[in-house]
């Protein structure tokens, strides 16, 4: 979020609200890219409550997140960070690319969105294939039965 607001849609909100500046922004977004690395297990995933869980679902909505940032900042990232960034969000894709959580189906069209945002980024088709195979397991189904709330954030994600 602080890479978004950093964008120059926001500038007259920036100076009438007194926001850090665009360069406070971005570097605050740089920190939050190194800690993420470094949070990163060498497999690709993320913990989300316990340390040694590496789960599916922080797993997916955090490389969606980062990915559609990096898509909305474009040239805005500085070069290491793109690196940086590129890095991280092709060995969490690895990782999701090879599992499925179909029990949780807002998981897995997460998934799909991030490895599709990965593909828009790096142009490689390995993510734009593995994007698509997510999807092949069909959507709206949630713990075994209709669930119209996470239908919504499914299609939100779909669309993305």
């Amino acid at each position: 979020m602080l890479g978004v607001l950093s964008l120059p849609a926001f500038d007259a909100l920036r100076e009438a609200e007194r926001w850090p500046s665009r360069q406070a922004l971005m570097a605050a977004f740089s920190a939050g890219l190194v800690n993420l690395a470094k949070e990163q297990y060498a497999q690709g995933c993320y913990d989300e409550w316990y340390k040694g869980e590496r789960g599916f679902a922080v797993t997916a909505f955090t490389t969606v997140a980062y990915g559609l940032a990096a898509l909305l900042l474009d040239d805005g990232l500085e070069s290491g960070d793109r690196d940086l960034l590129a890095r991280t969000l092709k060995r969490a894709a690895q990782w999701l690319s090879r599992r499925d959580d179909t029990v949780k189906i807002n998981h897995q069209i997460a998934a799909a969105a991030g490895l599709a945002a990965l593909w828009r980024l790096t142009g490689e088709e390995r993510w734009h294939r593995a994007a698509e195979h997510k999807l092949e397991e069909g959507w709206f189904s949630e713990l075994g039965g209709a669930d119209l709330g996470n239908s919504s954030v499914a299609l939100d994600y779909l669309m993305i």
